[in-house]
């Protein structure tokens, strides 16, 4: 029953995260597999912040820009991925993401797809986001695959300033 509950109200927002929140932590150690398992059942119960969960609601910067801190991603300690440097601005209703990546160890198994359609559940749900722009600055972006994923995501690349990086338009 709880598993339902949470899947009805897992990205509603703020109220969501204080239910979240009053689950507890996990007890004991889980083995990769079943830490990735239970990520991709419930993913955004293991978004957090420095303080806990996600809070997704936030204050306005200037009237226009919320404010977002970073999220890390755990399933109990065990780190599962990362969502870095992103705002999201009222007026376009754009989100945009400096860098998202699964944790080391776990490339090749399906997570940043699954990080991906849930951080996008979470900025449609909270912030009525209707595009997700990655403006990825890894070190190594064509080695690590970026391209690749964004494109399987379905987003499309943009050159918008020659001689820098492409930005990728998820819609």
């Amino acid at each position: 029953m709880l598993k339902k509950l949470e899947a009805i109200v897992g990205a509603i927002g703020c109220a969501t995260e204080e239910f979240k929140a009053s689950i507890g932590p996990l007890r004991g150690t889980l083995s990769e597999d079943e830490a990735i398992a239970l990520f991709k059942a419930n993913p955004l119960r293991w978004f957090r912040d420095a303080r806990g969960p996600y809070l997704w609601c936030q204050q306005l910067t200037n009237g226009r820009v919320y404010h977002t801190d970073d999220i890390g991603i755990y399933v109990g300690d065990r780190p599962i991925g990362y969502v870095e440097r992103f705002s999201v601005t009222k007026d376009t209703r754009t989100a945009r993401i400096g860098h998202i990546a699964v944790a080391k160890g776990l490339e090749g198994k399906g997570l940043g797809y699954v990080i991906a359609h849930a951080l996008r559940l979470g900025l449609v749900a909270n912030y009525q986001v209707t595009t997700i722009i990655f403006a990825e600055d890894h070190t190594d972006y064509e080695a690590a695959g970026y391209p690749a994923f964004f494109t399987r995501l379905g987003a499309t690349m943009v050159v918008e300033q020659a001689g820098y990086r492409p930005v990728w338009h998820w819609k």
